[in-house]
């Protein structure tokens, strides 16, 4: 699971991203308080979003961001941060970012297939590549985001792009641009072919689903949604290729129907609702959480999945683990008031037992025990409601 590869990765990333907007509102505060008006930038922010704003505020603002953006750079040169942060020799309002934990991980899952499909999911909903370049862009407000992708890269550069005021409150958000170098292919990928390549297999498939979510997308656990979103460019060039990848991918696989879906929906209202409740979806769904690296998503994502999992999907699910492990679900007889029931249970070695609990319930499926058979031995008793499903007659 990438999740649990990286996640001294994540924990490391979304310190530094931490550290880069406590960087940003300190900046910000030093900054406004050398002005009579204060705090001046977010007073034209919050004009500018209401459009009060003259076109005389343009150059003041940018005046304005230029000093937070060397004052920011110039933070995170203190002692506190100075093993976190390179200042870059090109800018002194860019941060060259270093890695300074598992360089050897990253470079053991950079080259994994199901990693690449992952990024690409990401770049198409949340990221971007000039033409002429092999670099991948993420602008964001959100800190999960971008700490996801400090951690594909080794090697990163951050800066801070501008303050915009919270579209679900009245507060104001620094975003920041984080650049990492593309080891993933994605630009040859998405720009160099006509014939743009599609997942081989469910897994691949699940990876980039995975990508797509953890980027712009939305997982809403209380009504039971799960989007799929695209950050739209200002001329829409971008966009109207990115909304025909994402449809021939979920039409190729049918996660959607034909004639709930074009282009030119996806690109009017920039995002697509996936059907949980087709039992089809739900697999490939239940196979990304394997691969998503934002945690708050990947647990409503599950919520999600547990609500509507049937009981022959668990039976298909159950059967598919013990499989791996090389055991099988067994069943027992069982009289009560007259009447024989047959309850499955899976028995094996201890440590297989224990595997087995541990993916059960990553599936939401309830089990009883494990209950110890003998030294070596332990066992997992199933709901007998799961019998038609396991037990043969």
């Amino acid at each position: 699971m990438l999740h649990e590869d990286l996640r001294i990765d994540l924990a490391e990333a979304h310190s530094i991203v931490s550290n880069l907007f406590a960087l940003s509102y300190t900046a910000l505060n030093i900054v406004a308080s050398q002005f009579t008006r204060t705090p001046i930038v977010e007073d034209i922010v919050r004009r500018y979003e209401k459009s009060d704003a003259t076109y005389r505020d343009a150059p003041l603002i940018e005046d304005v961001m230029r000093t937070v953006r060397h004052v920011w750079t110039h933070l995170a040169c203190s002692k506190v941060f100075s093993k976190i942060f390179e200042i870059s020799k090109k800018s002194d309002t860019t941060l060259t970012i270093r890695r300074t934990v598992l360089t050897e991980g990253y470079n053991q899952h950079s080259n994994s297939d199901k990693l690449r499909w992952y990024v690409r999911g990401l770049f198409l909903s949340d990221g971007y590549i000039r033409y002429c370049e092999r670099i991948i862009i993420f602008h964001s407000s959100r800190p999960e985001i971008l700490s996801v992708a400090l951690c594909l890269s080794n090697k990163s550069t951050a800066i801070l792009s501008m303050f915009r005021k919270y579209r679900f409150s009245d507060t104001i958000r620094p975003y920041i641009e984080i650049k990492i170098k593309d080891n993933y292919n994605v630009r040859s990928w998405f720009y160099e072919n006509d014939n743009i390549e599609l997942p081989e297999n469910e897994e691949q498939l699940a990876a980039l689903i995975a990508g797509l979510i953890d980027g712009d997308g939305s997982v809403d656990s209380s009504c039971g949604k799960v989007r799929i979103s695209i950050r739209p460019d200002s001329k829409n060039v971008v966009s109207r290729r990115k909304a025909s990848v994402i449809m021939r991918i979920l039409l190729a696989f049918k996660l959607v129907k034909e004639s709930s879906l074009n282009t030119k929906t996806l690109l009017k209202y920039n995002y697509i609702t996936i059907p949980v409740s087709d039992k089809d979806v739900r697999r490939v769904l239940r196979k990304s959480l394997k691969y998503s690296l934002v945690q708050r998503k990947r647990e409503e994502l599950y919520k999600i999945l547990v609500k509507y999992i049937s009981d022959e999907e668990q039976a298909e699910i159950i059967n598919e683990i013990t499989r791996a492990n090389n055991l099988k679900v067994r069943c027992r007889n069982k009289r009560y008031k007259d009447k024989i029931y047959k309850n499955p249970y899976i028995r094996g070695p201890k440590d297989k037992i224990k595997s087995i609990s541990k993916q059960l319930l990553t599936h939401g499926i309830k089990f009883y025990g494990p209950h110890t058979v003998d030294e070596y031995r332990s066992e997992i008793t199933l709901p007998q409601r799961l019998s038609k499903y396991l037990c043969e007659d």
